[in-house]
């Protein structure tokens, strides 16, 4: 409005002053024309006097500020909402990224497994003890609060080291997974994700802890067992030999073995007497590193010697042997 009246006074002073002008030139009353020149003139001077209706500088910076406060306060509100998103997808993929840990305890005729694992309350393990005969005790059992306590009756399995076996499994129609697990992983575990986990056949995971293995009863009896193997293992190999073999002998560990022979040795063709040498070398070694007496990746090296000590037969750098004369 006070734009309005600024323009208005400005051209009725403008018309003022060209009626004015005529008037002078052409020398008729000047009266209409001054009417005009002070009403234009005051209009215009109260148009000058109104306050200005445009936003000044000053207005404007804060009305921007305004909008900047109150936007930046809505991205604000909008943070803890983006902040729970994220955190619960970060949760949905920490329980598909499949985690698990085991470990047995020996017990009197028992054997004590203890799980801890991500999969929710429900999941269903399938636990099992083996053997070095391959013989095998297993179960089913529930996960509860993140774990799995199952403790094995153990037949009358002889002194020797069990494996424990654990798996979530997903490809077993006689045992399927409740439908909340199936919905978190998927129909056929194909949800499932971590290093943990092992393809199957129809087109999902199943999720396998890493075996553990332990001496039962007892790591004593173990080793005593094992012993005697290796000592039954050791006269059984003599024995077959049929007279041949009189001795096998370490020289300071395992690794240098010294055979005896008897003088039948010397009655057989060279060509008899080095596969003779390798078989028993082989099978000598054999037994060596399943008794644990050296590392598996260990050399065995095996020398044949006559009931006088005399060098009869030695390994060759490549394979095979040579027959001394």
């Amino acid at each position: 409005m006070d734009a309005l009246f600024g323009v208005l006074g400005l051209l009725g002073l403008i018309v003022g002053f060209i009626m004015l002008i005529i008037n002078l030139i052409t020398k008729k009353p000047k009266k209409h024309a001054a009417i005009v020149l002070v009403v234009s003139l005051a209009f215009f001077i109260t148009g000058l006097s109104l306050p200005s209706s445009t936003p000044s500088t000053e207005t404007t910076k804060k009305s921007l500020q305004k909008e900047q406060a109150k936007q930046l306060e809505e991205k604000k509100q909008e943070e803890p909402k983006k902040e729970q998103q994220e955190g619960e997808l970060e949760q949905v993929n920490d329980v598909l990224k499949f985690e698990g840990s085991m470990s047995l305890q020996p017990q009197e005729g028992k054997v004590r497994m203890l799980i801890a694992s991500n999969v929710p309350d429900g999941g269903i393990f399938e636990v099992s003890l083996l053997n070095a005969n391959f013989e095998v005790v297993s179960d089913f059992v529930e996960i509860k609060n993140g774990f799995i306590e199952k403790t094995f009756e153990i037949p009358d399995w002889e002194p020797g080291y069990i494996s424990g076996i654990a798996m979530f499994r997903f490809n077993l129609e006689d045992h399927p997974q409740p439908e909340h697990i199936k919905e978190i992983y998927g129909e056929k575990g194909e949800k499932m994700l971590g290093d943990q986990i092992q393809e199957t056949s129809i087109g999902g995971f199943n999720g396998n802890i890493e075996p553990v293995t332990i001496a039962y009863p007892s790591e004593a009896a173990v080793k005593e067992k094992i012993e005697k193997l290796f000592v039954d293992s050791m006269k059984e190999l003599i024995k077959a030999s049929n007279g041949v073999i009189k001795k096998i002998e370490p020289i300071e560990s395992w690794q240098l073995i010294y055979v005896t022979v008897s003088d039948s040795w010397y009655l057989s063709p060279d060509y008899e007497k080095e596969r003779f040498a390798e078989t028993v070398s082989s099978t000598i070694e054999t037994i060596v590193k399943n008794a644990g007496k050296i590392d598996k990746d260990s050399y065995v090296s095996v020398y044949f010697y006559d009931t006088y000590g005399k060098e009869l037969a030695s390994p060759k750098l490549f394979g095979g042997y040579k027959i001394k004369r």
